[in-house]
C-alpha cells in the first residue's frame, strides 16, 4: 500500500505556491518596466520635445500649434482663446513653469501636459471665460527638410529695403515653417498674415494665402540671391529685401 504523508505534501504545496507567486510578481514587474521604457513618455516638459507642428484632434477651439526653436509658438484658434468659430492666429513667446506652458494669449495656459512619442495630451485653460478643455494633439511630420529649408526655418527681421535701412517701427518679422507655413508680422501691433509656401525651384519660393478659397489665386514668388545662417536677400516685384535672424539682433 502506498503511503502518503499529508503533512509533508501540504508543506511542499505551500512552498510551491509561494515560489509561483514570486515568479508571477517578478514577471509582471519586468513587463511593466519594459512597457515603461517603450512608451517614450516625457514626464519633464522641455522646449526640445515641443518643437514642431501639432495638429489638434478636437473639432473646435484650438486647430494647430507650432512650437519653434526660438521659444515661440504659432497658434490657430477658433474659440479656445478668441471668438468661437472665428479663425485667428497668434504668435508669441511662451514659458514653461511647473510642467505647464504659460504666457499664452489672454492669460491662457496648457496644463497637465503628457507627451508620449508623437502624441500630446493637455488641458487648455482660459481664465477669462472659464474655458477648460482636454485636448489631444499629434505631431505632424515636416513637409520639407532639405538644406535650404533648414536655413530658412527660423525667425527673420527685415532690416533693409533696396539697400536702405528700415526703421525699427517699420520692420517685419517673418517665419518659414517646415510644414509650409509662412508668417509675416509687424513688429509693433498685432497685424499678422499667414501664407502657404513651397519651393518652386532652386532659389525661388512661392506662396498664397493660408487655407485659400476654392478659386486658385495667383502665387506670389520671391527669388533669393543669398541665403545663409547670417542673412537672406531676395527680390520680389522689383524690390530687394535683406533679412537677418532675430537672434542676431
Amino acid at each position: 500500500m502506498e503511503y502518503i504523508a499529508f503533512g509533508e505534501e501540504t508543506h511542499l504545496t505551500e512552498n510551491t505556491l509561494n515560489m509561483n507567486s514570486f515568479r508571477h510578481v517578478f514577471v509582471m514587474c519586468m513587463i511593466l518596466c519594459m512597457c515603461s521604457c517603450a512608451s517614450d513618455y516625457s514626464p519633464d516638459l522641455d522646449h526640445s520635445n515641443l518643437i514642431g507642428y501639432w495638429d489638434m484632434t478636437s473639432l473646435s477651439g484650438l486647430m494647430f500649434m507650432e512650437f519653434t526653436s526660438q521659444g515661440k509658438v504659432l497658434i490657430e484658434d477658433r474659440g479656445a482663446i478668441g471668438v468661437k468659430d472665428v479663425s485667428k492666429h497668434y504668435y508669441q513667446e511662451y514659458v514653461i513653469e511647473d510642467n505647464a506652458i504659460k504666457g499664452l494669449p489672454g492669460g491662457c495656459s496648457m496644463e497637465d501636459i503628457e507627451i508620449r512619442g508623437d502624441r500630446m495630451t493637455f488641458t487648455f485653460v482660459n481664465p477669462e471665460v472659464s474655458y477648460t478643455l482636454l485636448y489631444s494633439a499629434d505631431k505632424v511630420e515636416d513637409l520639407m527638410a532639405d538644406d535650404a529649408t533648414l536655413l530658412l526655418n527660423r525667425e527673420w527681421r527685415t532690416v533693409e529695403e533696396n539697400n536702405v535701412p528700415v526703421a525699427v517701427a517699420d520692420q517685419k518679422e517673418s517665419y518659414f515653417s517646415r510644414r509650409g507655413i509662412y508668417l509675416l508680422k509687424t513688429i509693433e501691433g498685432d497685424a499678422m498674415e499667414i501664407f502657404s509656401w513651397d519651393w518652386a525651384r532652386e532659389g525661388q519660393i512661392c506662396y498664397t494665402k493660408y487655407q485659400r478659397p476654392q478659386f486658385i489665386p495667383d502665387k506670389i514668388c520671391l527669388n533669393f540671391t543669398e541665403l545663409t545662417e547670417e542673412q537672406a536677400v531676395f527680390y520680389i516685384e522689383g524690390n530687394e529685401f535683406m533679412l537677418i535672424p532675430t537672434e542676431d539682433i
